[in-house]
């Protein structure tokens, strides 16, 4: 009896005793920061490879063709020279839009943006379970039926490591049918003859267009290394969130916290490590972001093992071979989870969309655009990541009240929540705002030149952040109370819904801004 007394108390102690004004930190503050450090570490692998691969990978630099030499015709009638004269040929026609300079941070940006969708894709399916289940473990331990917990872990368990083999492989279909060469963005060159105007010739085209088709098929190809050994590991990022919201529904935020944050720091050393010294380029950080996963797991399992011993927690290891599936709970806790799975889809359905307005229209000019979005991504990661980590740390608190029937308590839980997204979405978003032109600029290895319309394109894609914080509440309170369609309703709102109404109006003014000016940039 002392053992069960002991497993529930530190739930009860902390979600039903404790003020809401101080719960409400013990469980935000902890899933805020571990929210934070994955969108930290996401940042820091991108920060590691756009800075560092550029100056380890030679791309028509030194005097030489470099690493885009296999993906050119012939190697004996392309140079360094050679490129240089033809682009500043073709740059010096009044008539045509300027196209940038290939360069190692071209070719790598252009990567980077085309396997994000890819990324939270993976991401959202491994996520779909385990919020859920979270979700109606934390009601089993507020009503002591320690039996249904331990059967619910267990289950939960290899569903979830059997979504997340599924995850991959449909990633690693995607990437096999070519779904790339939809997403990463190809200079066109002109070759109308009333704009070229004689300037250069019919083969000088077609020899610049070479170089550009030559940088697109290496981004490509560095994304696809990237991808698929990603994709690979997607069964350690489902079992380390499957730990994670389980030993948080427990109430030992702490430690998944401090976690969270070692394993990132293991991953921001290894990815030093392997894109620096051992130069490995894009394949460096996509293997510490594995090795990381795995150091992750391994303290999970550890934890879990030494604090069922002492009785602490409800979680065992042994049941996961000895326990009895229940079909009947999968149906609830897909549904609930499907919130966060549309969620977090939906940000890859936005990110896909952005990708093809911006590489593959009729003003599309990818080599300017789709570069500002490969340095923007990565911010809107980071906060938008931390802002859910808000919501996800005040669920069971939520839903351990309302199962108890506590309403005020509820309602309190709610509207702190409220004020802490908003609150904290407004800071950071005028933190980045201040700081466009000169911090983001140089962690994120942007040209000189291009520095002022990328922290604008930053400026304008990041108020998203500050939309998302005044929608999560709603999404939490639906998810909290089990309110199923509401929450579905909520988190549809907020991507697919927008995204259907606002992409089109924004792509009806492009191209009536680019059919009566012929300019791209104004289009864009």
């Amino acid at each position: 009896m002392k053992a069960k007394t002991n497993k529930n108390s530190r739930a009860e102690e902390l979600f039903a005793r404790t003020p809401i004004s101080k719960s409400i930190w013990i469980v935000v503050i902890p899933s805020l920061m571990i929210a934070f450090m994955i969108g930290l570490y996401s940042f820091m692998d991108q920060v590691f490879i756009q800075q560092f691969v550029p100056d380890t990978k030679i791309i028509l630099s030194n005097n030489q063709v470099g690493e885009i030499s296999k993906y050119l015709p012939s190697i004996n009638t392309y140079s360094l020279q050679d490129y240089t004269y033809l682009l500043n040929k073709y740059n010096s026609i009044a008539q045509v839009s300027k196209i940038v300079q290939i360069t190692a941070n071209s070719v790598v940006s252009t990567s980077n943006a085309a396997t994000q969708p890819l990324i939270i894709f993976s991401n959202s399916i491994v996520f779909l379970v385990p919020v859920g289940a979270s979700v109606y473990y934390t009601k089993c331990l507020s009503k002591k039926l320690n039996h249904t917990a331990k059967n619910l872990w267990a289950s939960m368990f290899w569903v979830t490591a059997a979504f997340c083999l599924s995850a991959g492989l449909i990633v690693i279909i995607l990437t096999a049918s070519g779904v790339l060469n939809l997403l990463a963005g190809k200079t066109i060159i002109n070759t109308d003859p009333n704009t070229i105007n004689g300037v250069l010739t019919s083969d000088e085209l077609q020899r610049l267009q070479d170089y550009y088709d030559g940088a697109f098929s290496l981004s490509v190809h560095w994304a696809k290394q990237y991808i698929y050994i990603y994709a690979a590991g997607t069964i350690l990022q489902g079992l380390v969130a499957i730990f994670s919201y389980f030993i948080r529904a427990e109430g030992f935020n702490a430690y998944t916290m401090i976690i969270s944050i070692t394993s990132n720091l293991i991953n921001i050393a290894l990815d030093a490590l392997f894109i620096i010294v051992f130069k490995m380029g894009l394949l460096g950080g996509v293997v510490a972001t594995i090795i990381g996963w795995t150091f992750n797991l391994v303290s999970f399992v550890i934890y879990v093992w030494i604090k069922n011993k002492q009785k602490l927690v409800l979680m065992s290891l042994k049941d996961l071979w000895f326990f009895k599936f229940n079909k009947d709970l999968l149906g609830p806790i897909f549904s609930l989870g499907l919130g966060g799975f549309i969620r977090t889809f939906g940000v890859a359905f936005s990110f896909f969309i952005l990708n093809i307005v911006l590489t593959k229209t009729v003003f599309a000019d990818p080599g300017h655009y789709q570069f500002y979005w490969s340095k923007t991504s990565p911010i809107i990661s980071l906060f938008l990541i931390s802002v859910f980590g808000i919501s996800d740390g005040a669920r069971s608190l939520l839903s351990y009240n309302y199962t108890r029937r506590d309403f005020k308590h509820s309602q309190e839980v709610y509207k702190w929540v409220i004020l802490i997204s908003i609150i904290y979405a407004v800071v950071i978003y005028v933190f980045i705002a201040l700081t466009a032109d000169n911090l983001w600029m140089i962690a994120l290895n942007v040209d000189k030149e291009l520095i002022p319309q990328t922290a604008n394109f930053i400026r304008v894609m990041t108020l998203r952040i500050v939309i998302t914080s005044m929608t999560i509440c709603s999404i939490l309170a639906f998810q909290g109370t089990n309110s199923i369609e509401r929450s579905l309703f909520a988190t549809a709102l907020e991507n697919f819904i927008t995204f259907i109404v606002i992409v089109p109006i924004g792509f009806g003014f492009a191209t009536l801004g680019y059919q009566n000016t012929s300019s791209v940039d104004v289009a864009n």
